[in-house]
């Protein structure tokens, strides 16, 4: 049995319409509740798009800083908190900025020359 795959992403631009789109007409159904939650999404997918941005623009460093602060509290920690692939990133993310800090202070290793 083949698998049914979704293409579902979205440009910035689109995750904006998108959630301008759903405040202007949210669904009558949805309890005043769910709509803080799909909020919250919302804006969680738009801080992903501008942390990828930071590490594509700017480097691992500005990027893991950014989510480092982001996943202290808030809307963000509680939407990632149980996502095992942000704190994997997180990790690999540090590791990569901080050994390449201590590999530049080992190459000089104090000296002047």
């Amino acid at each position: 049995m083949q698998e049914l795959a979704l293409d579902l992403a979205l440009s910035p631009c689109e995750l904006l319409n998108a959630r301008d789109k759903f405040r202007q007409a949210p669904p009558q159904s949805l309890l005043q509740t769910k709509y803080g939650e799909v909020e919250g999404i919302f804006a969680s997918l738009i801080t992903l798009c501008h942390i990828r941005k930071l590490l594509s623009s700017h480097g691992i460093k500005p990027a893991y800083e950014m989510l480092e602060e982001k996943l202290k509290q808030g809307t963000f920690a509680r939407c990632m908190f149980k996502i095992e692939n942000i704190w994997n990133a997180k990790s690999i993310m540090e590791k990569s900025f901080s050994w390449c800090s201590e590999s530049k202070i080992g190459e000089n290793d104090g000296n002047p020359d």
